[in-house]
């Protein structure tokens, strides 16, 4: 089982042939582990003059791009596991491009929103709500790609091995 870790590190950009799920789970677990410790310290950064005493809001520069990085990164670190893991599915790894998409949006508009609250007494509601249910289809798309990586594989030979 923890063979599946160097495997997936030596094959990063390698989106052919298959993976079954006892090649793909401890890998995407480990990577979503450290995920979770990066946006935990990014965080931590972000809030230690608030913490201190010594800001009154967070750094929020600090926040979204330390949290927007170590998603990116994760994201880049599980893009060719996650192919190979559809193709063992009979799926094309483009099944996984939607909620990258909806978290690049995401990314993008988050820091427009916060600027806007912040400077804006009256902030754009279209905004908000154009955010809110981005995040609800990232949401969406992201437990349907969960949904299909729990699948079995294809038990034959399919066209992707």
């Amino acid at each position: 089982m923890l063979q599946a870790i160097p495997r997936n590190l030596s094959r990063l950009t390698d989106f052919s042939g298959r993976d079954g799920r006892a090649q793909f789970w401890p890998y995407a677990i480990l990577v979503f582990v450290l995920a979770f410790i990066g946006v935990a310290v990014a965080m931590n950064l972000a809030m230690m003059g608030l913490l201190m005493g010594t800001a009154d809001m967070p750094n929020i520069p600090l926040m979204i791009g330390g949290v927007g990085g170590v998603v990116l990164i994760a994201a880049a670190l599980l893009s060719a596991a996650v192919t190979r893991r559809l193709h063992d599915t009979g799926r094309p790894g483009y099944w996984g491009l939607p909620p990258i998409v909806f978290l690049l949006i995401g990314l993008a508009l988050f820091p427009i929103l916060m600027n806007s609250v912040l400077n804006n007494p009256n902030p754009p509601i279209a905004l908000f709500l154009g955010l809110f249910l981005n995040n609800m289809l990232y949401i969406a798309s992201l437990i349907g790609l969960v949904v299909l990586l729990l699948l079995d594989g294809t038990k034959t030979a399919n066209r992707y091995g």
